[in-house]
């Protein structure tokens, strides 16, 4: 999991690692760990330098590289910039659907 630059900063001695498979980045924690707001870290260019070269390196490697993703489009955006594994929905975005779809229900059915 990489969650803090200073991983980004060895992930070339980490990929050389044996039994490693691949890396998995958590993009908010990073955010934080670089000083940026997690809920801004696609608006960040040291963000994505830092994403990037995870997923370069681990390319280079033959790993697997994952990011966790805040949207669907947001899945889009990083399989097409090369990442193989990328969650559509998350724990948060779930329950937020959910209870959304619960009060228009409710609302929907008021007289």
């Amino acid at each position: 999991m990489v969650e803090d630059i200073n991983t980004v900063d060895r992930i070339e001695e980490l990929a050389e690692a044996p039994g490693i498979d691949g890396f998995y980045i958590g993009p908010a924690d990073l955010a934080m760990s670089i000083g940026v707001a997690p809920m801004n870290y696609l608006k960040s260019a040291r963000h994505a330098e830092a994403c990037q070269k995870v997923l370069d390196i681990s390319k280079s490697h033959g790993l697997i590289t994952g990011i966790q993703c805040k949207s669907p489009e947001e899945v889009v955006q990083r399989i097409n910039q090369g990442f193989m594994l990328c969650n559509a929905v998350n724990d948060v975005s779930a329950i937020m659907a959910g209870a959304n779809a619960a009060l228009q229900t409710v609302l929907g059915a008021r007289p």
